[in-house]
């Protein structure tokens, strides 16, 4: 296992120490009680805010998570960096962030911290450990053992509602860094190009789960009430067409939040679908006293 630099060089690793700083700093506010919401991969703010896909990884819930995080970071990144050159290795920490936030955002609630990175990194240079000589001694048997391990320990402690992990976030991670291993580790152009194009595809996949595509694939019970909200954002934008049919898909998950029929009804007044307002009006009645939910 390659040792890791000394901290006297971190001027040498300004891609590696900036994420690091970064991490600590956002972590730091967030735990002095400021407002992250606004730095999440939210409902329909993605296409217009695409660093939300980079963000989430910053924040840290606690002491252990941070640091454990910025611990694998060092060991991992500047092996990448020293390698790789600073512009790439950028792009390496972005994939990695995007693909595994979304792909967490995808299943569940979506999490944080750079557990993502980190796995990704761990995945890359276990193949390229196997298939490119600069990276022979970048990992050895015991790290492997070690990450592999951890990560089913916290999928057994998130099970048993021990800790909650993003497990899928380490799991997508840690695919992406090994395909895209075998990207750079390809030998020839053809198959290159065929590796890139699977890496693709991956992060198309994590990408479009983490959003458009979400409200199908999400394994939890706030699905309903994020397309409500989605809804009533598109309503206010005075784009009645998608704001019918996130309603529509809404109250078919959940048909008794007052607050979700009441707003379909006046998307469908404003298209003068008047038979439609009417009976989206009177379930709106009948809910009302007994209704819970947003808009």
């Amino acid at each position: 296992m390659r040792r890791p630099p000394s901290l006297n060089y971190v001027l040498g690793y300004p891609i590696t120490v900036g994420v690091a700083v970064l991490a600590i700093a956002a972590t730091l506010c967030w735990w002095s009680g400021m407002d992250i919401e606004q730095f999440m991969l939210g409902c329909d703010e993605w296409w217009r805010e695409p660093w939300r896909f980079l963000t989430p990884a910053l924040f840290h819930g606690d002491l252990l998570h941070l640091l454990f995080n910025l611990y694998w970071l060092w060991l991992f990144g500047t092996q990448i960096e020293d390698e790789f050159g600073h512009g790439l290795t950028l792009g390496i920490y972005a994939l990695l962030a995007a693909g595994s936030t979304a792909a967490e955002r995808a299943l569940f609630h979506g999490g944080v911290g750079l557990s993502g990175v980190n796995y990704g990194l761990f995945g890359l240079l276990l193949v390229l450990s196997r298939t490119d000589p600069r990276f022979r001694d970048a990992i050895d048997r015991q790290t492997v053992q070690l990450l592999v391990g951890w990560f089913f320990l916290c999928i057994v402690l998130t099970v048993m509602d021990v800790w909650g992990v993003a497990n899928v976030a380490h799991g997508a991670g840690f695919i992406l860094g090994a395909l895209l291993g075998w990207t750079i580790a390809a030998r020839d152009f053809l198959r290159r190009v065929r590796n890139a194009v699977v890496l693709g595809a991956a992060v198309l996949l994590c990408v479009a789960g983490g959003t458009v595509a979400r409200p199908y694939v999400n394994l939890t019970n706030d699905i309903g009430q994020e397309l409500a909200y989605s809804g009533y954002v598109a309503l206010e934008n005075g784009d009645t067409d998608r704001a019918i049919a996130l309603y529509q898909r809404a109250v078919a998950i959940n048909p008794n939040v007052h607050n979700w029929w009441h707003n379909l009804a006046i998307a469908y007044y404003r298209l003068g679908q008047m038979d439609r307002a009417k009976e989206a009006f009177r379930r709106a009645a009948e809910l009302k006293p007994a209704s819970t939910g947003d808009e």
